[in-house]
């Protein structure tokens, strides 16, 4: 009996490709000499929907798909093409039926820091800050001089407020920009920050505790557990330490430790 795979030989690939270029003549054509313009007198639209904000840009993202999608021809129903769709700005007009915008109002992404006094919560708030993102810090009433100042736009106190009243204060602050969140106390913190972030845009969330796979959460929200030993096991984070010291030359504030005497007999009294 003779054995088959269902990988394409050399040439019915090339038979594929010639298919392929007959089909779509004109656009391989196009992505024979494909690549990005920069346009100056591309119209603005004068008149918009109900619904539409305007946005200046201030800043652009550039993401892997802005090239993929040129180098393997994915996301571009056809060409000329206006790739892009991560920036950040000032509104310049809204649609009569806009009521959270107004002209003048800038756009940046929040993140909320769920736990701003802790050493990983002083590094996020920083780093975030250092990206250009507005920071949200929830921390206790001991610890609030502390974290402001690491640089954070608000900080949230809970001592003394129930959790709902946590969650309002910074849903208000966040104003639904909130598209990135980290948790650094546990599991009952966590289920408040899914409350608290944007509802309508995607969220990038972090939790100290591992979540359940069937544990129930918005669907715009994409849930990142970090897995703390890969940073030792896996090689390739050693870009993270360098660049970490970098940060630190270059004055970032490092937590403030307390120094216990007495050596490991001393861990337990320590912790």
């Amino acid at each position: 009996m003779g054995a088959t795979s269902s990988k394409p030989s050399l040439r019915s690939r090339r038979v594929f490709r010639s298919k392929l270029k007959v089909i779509d003549e004109e656009k391989v054509a196009h992505l024979d000499n494909r690549g990005y313009e920069l346009v100056h007198d591309f119209p603005v639209p004068q008149v918009l929907g109900p619904g539409e904000v305007m946005i200046r840009n201030c800043a652009a993202g550039l993401n892997h798909i802005d090239w993929k999608s040129l180098d393997y021809n994915f996301c571009l129903p056809e060409l000329p093409w206006i790739t892009g769709r991560e920036m950040a700005g000032v509104v310049e007009c809204v649609g009569s039926e806009v009521k959270r915008f107004r002209r003048g109002d800038r756009d940046p992404e929040s993140m909320l820091v769920w736990g701003g006094s802790t050493v990983t919560g002083q590094f996020a708030i920083q780093m975030a800050v250092h990206a250009g993102l507005d920071v949200i810090a929830v921390c206790s009433d001991k610890t609030a001089d502390l974290v402001r100042q690491l640089g954070p736009k608000h900080v949230v106190v809970y001592s003394g407020k129930s959790d709902d009243e946590v969650v309002s204060e910074i849903k208000a602050l966040g104003q639904g920009r909130i598209t990135k969140a980290v948790d650094l106390v546990g599991p009952k913190t966590s289920k408040l920050v899914l409350e608290a972030v944007s509802g309508d845009r995607v969220v990038g969330f972090a939790p100290l505790a591992f979540m359940k796979s069937g544990e129930i959460k918005p669907e715009n929200v994409r849930v990142h557990n970090v897995e703390m030993k890969q940073f030792v096991l896996d090689s390739s984070s050693e870009q993270y330490a360098k660049r970490l010291g970098e940060m630190v030359e270059a004055g970032l504030v490092l937590p403030k430790l307390q120094v216990i005497d007495g050596g490991l007999a001393m861990v337990e009294q320590g912790g």
